[in-house]
C-alpha cells in the first residue's frame, strides 16, 4: 500500500465530513494513523478519553462535575461513540474490535475481518433471542403449548 496515497484519500474524506464535532474526532483518528506511519508512535489507535480531552481542547466539548466530589471529570463519552458509529455506518474506514481499545484507521481489508466476525456474532445472537420472544409471545398468549417448549437446548456463552 502506498501511505501517501491513502493519507490524501482520508484527506479527501475527511473535507467531505459536515458536521464539525465528527470531523473533528476523524481527523483525531486519522493524526494517529499518520504519526503511526511515520512511526512517531507505536500504535495506531486512540482511546475515547484521547479524543475527549482534544474535543475539550478544541472547544467541542467540557468538562464536567462530578455530583459527590464536586471535582472536574471527563464527560461522558456517549457522544463520541454515537458519532464514531455514524461515521464508520457512513462507510469510513474507522475500526474497534473487542480486543484492541478505542478506535483506529484500518489501511487494509484483513483488518475489517475481526471487527466484521465480531458484529456478525453479535447480529446471529440476537436474531436467536429475537425468535424467543417470538415463542414467549406464543406462550403468553396460550397459542403455544407447554410440550412445545424446548428446556433442553444448550445455551451459547455470550
Amino acid at each position: 500500500m502506498n501511505h501517501k496515497e491513502y493519507l490524501f484519500r482520508l484527506q479527501d474524506l475527511y473535507n467531505r465530513v459536515p458536521n464539525k464535532f465528527e470531523k473533528e474526532i476523524f481527523w483525531y483518528i486519522c493524526k494517529k494513523y499518520q504519526d503511526f506511519i511515520k512511526k512517531r508512535i507505536t500504535t495506531k489507535n486512540c482511546t475515547k478519553e484521547e479524543i475527549i480531552k482534544h474535543l475539550i481542547d478544541k472547544g467541542l466539548m467540557s468538562m464536567s462535575i462530578d455530583k459527590t466530589t464536586k471535582e472536574e471529570k471527563l464527560p461522558d463519552d456517549r457522544t463520541v461513540r454515537s458519532a464514531v458509529r455514524k461515521l464508520m455506518k457512513n462507510g469510513l474506514p474507522i475500526l474497534s474490535t473487542s480486543t484492541i481499545a478505542g478506535y483506529y484507521i484500518c489501511d487494509n481489508t484483513t483488518e475489517i475481518e475481526q471487527p466484521y466476525n465480531e458484529n456478525k456474532k453479535r447480529a446471529l445472537k440476537l436474531l436467536a433471542m429475537q425468535k424467543s420472544f417470538d415463542k414467549m409471545s406464543g406462550f403468553v398468549s396460550g397459542q403455544i403449548s407447554i410440550d412445545e417448549i424446548n428446556l433442553d437446548t444448550e445455551d451459547e456463552e455470550d
